[in-house]
């Protein structure tokens, strides 16, 4: 038969050249390693998650190449009824946090000059017109303010008047319209007081970026990513809140806090990978505790633990080859070979020391290679097969993941059952050799082989049987059917719970209790429509934009939209050539913000004031002749102006204030229209505020409409209605939420559909392994009820399914029917009859330490991780109980099921003489 001829080989291979296979195994280990530092590579990004063939995905990375990163983290103030105060910390905290090294954008306002930029196409058509009908007055108010000071403007003003006056008759329509209309904006200029109405003129406060309830205040933050490691921003995230705390020490009546959806990933790898460290080192601990005292030796576990972290370096290689990286998901390979690993060994460990009690070493080791490499095989190759089955899913995560784990799980069968039996055994011999011990012999008669001198049995798996059986008492066929009935019981108690049993899909969640991150995700999301979450259509046109957000407007899932629009007018014909216009006539030298240093603003006095005031009334008394008073009004105001400057400069108590605010008038407006000129000529792009360019226009052009969900999408269901709201309006629509969305659906397909098609390989595998359809119904029905038992039970303790422990149960239908495969396995040795020996203590102690390894994260804070604690421990308990008492129970009481006679009158071992003459 070929596998008795595989085993043989094996067996001659680990028993005869015992150096060879070890060296061979670190040869290959020490390369794989190598060649896995040098071309393995980490990506933390969770987008790399997501296979880039899928189209939403394709459509995401298209939307992040034309907005770029768009996952801020916001740092929120909450006014808590004093605005003005939380726009101190906010100005408080943007000093500081602009010293952070490794913050490229930290945006908490829309400043002066970003305002007056936006203003050519933000200000209504007629504010244009009436705008630049003045832009005759620009260039010589920006002239004879740099050379004369505040006296220069009004000689300029003046002389223009005196031409009006001397000329006028002789100018046309638009000439007059054009000299009046600059001498009165430049007067207008040089008379405006604070609140008077002429905008110019007057300062223009910071606005602030705020909830649309008004109580929260905001700074987004764009950090620098690296996502070659595990702590992508975590550094960054420390000084940030080094900054808030200080900052908050200092105004005590607001909250500051910080968060956003990389803040959120942040704060989850970094409670994961602590809960982790802490779980697997004190795992670790008791697990070699357990293993060594169950097995009454120090030396052979640590000898599988070796043999492990020769696994680790070949899996890392396989990966290197196969992928090329490791994702946030794949990193859970390292779980599922310690548990597979340590399975695996201790099966190794625990036959050879069964056959040890009665074998000398080789004879042992090879007897514990025949009765333990096919199941071994067996069952790494079901748990591999339900691994691979992940290349046929969407979600490209779980594919690398499959791909690594399953891989690695081949791998650590292949060393532990043939390099670690080598090890063993040089290890062994040499003990013995330094003790002087003899080899022990069978107490059987054994025969002299031609491998090396040593002693074989006849019958290597009853000789060990025969000192077990004595030891454990035999089991009734009462005790069986109570065991059968009370696991029938059992199964159908539990089992009706199963359809209450939830997937949980809400990150939130699955969070540590108490990060300060998700305490102020709810209470912005409480407040306002301020989601960190956004779905965004990609428009070419404003026309385009226009109509996304009148349809959006009729969405009853749609909070909010945010759009160029928001900010500026629809572009028409007219505004474009006003616009093109006004630029042309800005386009002057820079001026500075002060002009004390060109002529000192006590050259204003009186007597220039009022003469100039005595020309425009003579002006206005002419035009009232053919103009209605509404047309008048204006030159009316700028006459009044003039008049209130005189009798400030007047009186010697106003003089200086004056003419400082007449100076600084000229400053501020001059400083207005450059500034306006500078964003008439601009792209639509280049005049929009950096806090939110990125957010409405790409750099080719195109324009974003972002759009907010009315209700909470880290639920499922109002996510999914949000998406569908989206499609509707445009089916090309993008964001995280489609992403998070599609994510989901794609890892509940998969799990659906692996965990169905798992029973399909398992029950192939299996059967080709048992070559009987009646001992793999056997086995398929015990990992079933195992598995029912688990899902019953986390039902009943209220625990969920989630993204975070959902791949254990792939892990659990792997170790379950790996437990039941080898009972089955020593049951045809010749076990059923009465005891199943070193197999059940193996078996059972695989389970034990599963538990207890899992059941470290009982313990962590994220629940995420409880969660797969409480699966991993109840899934490995169930189902080891179904493999030791349930199993063994049916065998005894119905040997049909495996072919096998009754059990009272089973009395040889019918796979030891099959084994027998390969011996």
């Amino acid at each position: 038969m070929w596998r008795a001829q595989l085993v043989r080989r094996v067996a001659d291979l680990a028993t005869g050249w015992p150096y060879s296979v070890i060296v061979a195994t670190l040869a290959i280990s020490m390369l794989s390693a190598l060649y896995a530092s040098r071309n393995l590579t980490l990506d933390a990004n969770t987008d790399s998650l997501i296979s880039i063939d899928r189209p939403f995905m394709q459509r995401y990375r298209e939307f992040m190449r034309e907005f770029g990163d768009l996952e801020y983290l916001y740092v929120a103030v909450d006014a808590r009824g004093d605005p003005e105060m939380a726009r101190s910390a906010i100005d408080a905290l943007t000093i500081k946090l602009a010293e952070v090294p490794g913050l490229p954008a930290v945006h908490a306002h829309i400043n002066e000059d970003e305002q007056w930029r936006l203003a050519p196409r933000a200000m209504a058509t007629e504010s244009l017109q009436s705008l630049l009908g003045a832009s005759d007055g620009f260039a010589p108010l920006a002239r004879s303010a740099s050379h004369g000071g505040s006296l220069g403007v009004l000689e300029e003003a003046r002389e223009r008047l005196s031409r009006l006056q001397t000329d006028g008759f002789a100018l046309n329509e638009v000439q007059r319209e054009r000299l009046g209309g600059g001498a009165l904006f430049m007067l207008r200029s040089l008379t405006a007081r604070l609140g008077d109405g002429f905008e110019l003129a007057q300062p223009r406060p910071a606005q602030y970026l705020v909830s649309t309830s008004g109580q929260f205040f905001f700074i987004e933050i764009l950090p620098r990513k690296d996502f070659a490691g595990l702590a992508t921003i975590e550094p960054i995230l420390a000084d940030i809140r080094e900054v808030i705390r200080d900052v908050q020490f200092r105004f005590p009546t607001v909250d500051i806090g910080l968060t956003g959806k990389p803040v959120l990933q942040a704060d989850e790898l970094a409670t994961t990978n602590e809960d982790m460290t802490r779980g697997t080192v004190v795992a670790a601990i008791l697990v070699a505790i357990l293993t060594m005292w169950t097995l009454g030796s120090l030396v052979r576990p640590l000898l599988v633990m070796g043999m492990l972290a020769l696994t680790f370096a070949c899996t890392y290689g396989a990966a290197a080859v196969l992928v090329g990286r490791l994702n946030l998901l794949s990193l859970v390979f390292m779980l599922v070979l310690v548990s597979a690993g340590v399975d695996y060994g201790i099966h190794t460990v625990a036959r050879y020391t069964e056959f040890r009690l009665r074998l000398p070493v080789r004879a042992a080791m090879r007897a514990a290679i025949v009765a333990n490499t096919i199941p071994t095989w067996v069952g790494a190759l079901t748990s591999a097969s339900v691994f691979l089955l992940a290349l046929g899913t969407e979600f490209g995560g779980l594919r690398e993941l499959g791909l690594i784990a399953g891989t690695g799980l081949i791998a650590c069968a292949i060393i532990l059952t043939i390099a670690l039996p080598s090890l063993i055994i040089v290890v062994d011999e040499w003990r013995e050799r330094r003790r002087g011990a003899l080899p022990v012999a069978c107490g059987r008669a054994s025969v002299e082989t031609n491998t090396g001198g040593h002693f074989f049995p006849d019958d290597p798996c009853a000789c060990a049987d025969s000192s077990l059986r004595s030891r454990e008492a035999p089991q009734s066929d009462r005790q069986d059917r109570r065991t059968l009935i009370a696991g029938a019981a059992l199964t159908l108690s539990l089992a009706a719970a199963i359809p209450w049993l939830t997937f949980e899909t809400n990150l939130l969640r699955l969070q540590a209790d108490g990060l300060d991150s998700i305490a102020w995700e709810h209470r912005i999301l409480e407040d306002s429509v301020s989601a960190s979450w956004f779905g965004g259509i990609i428009c070419s046109s404003q026309v385009e934009v226009a109509d996304v957000v009148q349809r959006a407007q009729g969405e009853p899932l749609i909070a909010a939209t945010h759009s160029v629009l928001d900010l500026v007018q629809s572009d028409t014909a007219q505004r474009v050539e006003l616009r093109e216009k006004l630029g042309t006539a800005l386009d002057m030298p820079r001026v500075g913000r002060s002009l004390a240093s060109a002529t000192p603003p006590t050259d204003l006095n009186e007597q220039a004031v009022l003469e100039v005031h005595t020309q425009l009334q003579g002006l206005i008394a002419m035009a009232s002749l053919s103009r209605s008073g509404e047309e008048l009004s204006h030159m009316r105001r700028v006459e009044g102006a003039l008049k209130t400057l005189a009798a400030d400069l007047a009186d010697p108590s106003r003089r200086a204030e004056a003419r400082d605010r007449a100076s600084t008038a000229i400053t501020r407006t001059i400083h207005a229209l450059d500034q306006i000129g500078r964003g008439a000529r601009a792209t639509l792009r280049e005049s929009l505020p950096s806090a939110v360019r990125d957010h409405l226009v790409a750099d080719d052009g195109n324009m974003l409409v972002s759009l907010f969900p009315k209700e909470d999408i880290w639920e499922f269901k109002p996510m999914e209605e949000f998406v569908a709201a989206l499609r509707e309006i445009d089916p090309s629509a993008t964001g995280v939420p489609m992403t998070v969305y599609e994510s989901v659906v794609d890892m509940r397909s998969a799990f659906v559909a692996m965990s169905a098609w798992s029973v399909v390989v398992i029950a192939l595998v299996v059967w080709i392994d048992l070559r009987s359809t009646t001992a793999t119904v056997t086995c398929l029905a015990c990992l079933a009820l195992g598995m029912a038992w688990t899902f019953g039970a986390l039902t009943l303790l209220g625990v969920s399914l989630n993204l975070a422990n959902f791949f254990s149960v792939p892990m659990l239908l792997g170790f379950g029917i790996d437990s039941c495969v080898h009972v089955i396995h020593r049951a045809r040795e010749g076990g059923a009859s009465r005891t199943f020996g070193w197999t059940t203590r193996a078996v059972v102690l695989s389970a034990v330490t599963t538990a207890v390894g899992f059941g470290t994260l009982l313990f962590a804070s994220h629940k995420g991780l409880q969660s797969l604690g409480w699966v991993m421990c109840i899934g490995s308990s169930a189902c080891v109980i179904c493999a030791v008492v349930v199993l063994p129970a049916a065998l005894r009481r119905f040997p049909a099921l495996l072919g096998l006679p009754p059990a009272d009158a089973l009395t040889t071992s019918p796979k030891a003489e099959r084994v027998a003459p390969h011996l």
